[in-house]
């Protein structure tokens, strides 16, 4: 189990008791011309993320995990980066489509940890609730996806 340093157990008391669990971005399609879970993976991939997985029994689409970059957090003392990655679950209606956007991110030692198409392996700890920038780009990403799939 990783070692927060100081530095970072007051922003994770200040985060859970300030905010609640994610709450994902959610949306209804209209009925499209094209299979929806095809066009919801096209609109990843057009909005820069990569889907790696493509589910239409579950209609889950994910993106592959990324490295984000540094985080003012460390963890045991050393410099710790962003990984995350976008996950949608579409869920066919008899009018359309429900979307729910979400992002799983992770706070990881730089050096420990180690990306792979589907997973992240090492010392990283999972953060949730979100982050205000890391909110905010799961909002602007999911109303991009909502403006992608609202043309049938």
């Amino acid at each position: 189990m990783p070692r927060l340093t100081y530095a970072v157990l007051p922003w994770l008391v200040l985060l859970s008791a300030c905010t609640a669990p994610q709450k994902p971005y959610q949306f209804m399609t209209p009925q499209l011309a094209r299979e929806p879970i095809e066009a919801l993976a096209t609109a990843f991939g057009q909005n820069g993320h990569l889907p790696i997985v493509v589910e239409p029994q579950t209609g889950t689409v994910q993106a592959r995990w990324l490295d984000g970059g540094a985080a003012k957090q460390q963890m045991d003392g050393k410099p710790a980066h962003w990984v995350r990655r976008f996950s949608a679950v579409l869920t066919r209606g008899a009018f359309g489509n429900e979307v729910q956007l979400s992002l799983q991110l992770k706070l990881c030692e730089v050096g420990e940890f180690r990306l792979t198409e589907t997973d992240v392996q090492g010392n990283c700890l999972n953060i949730d609730p979100l982050p205000a920038e890391h909110k905010a780009d799961l909002y602007a990403l999911g109303e991009r996806l909502q403006r992608a799939l609202s043309v049938p």
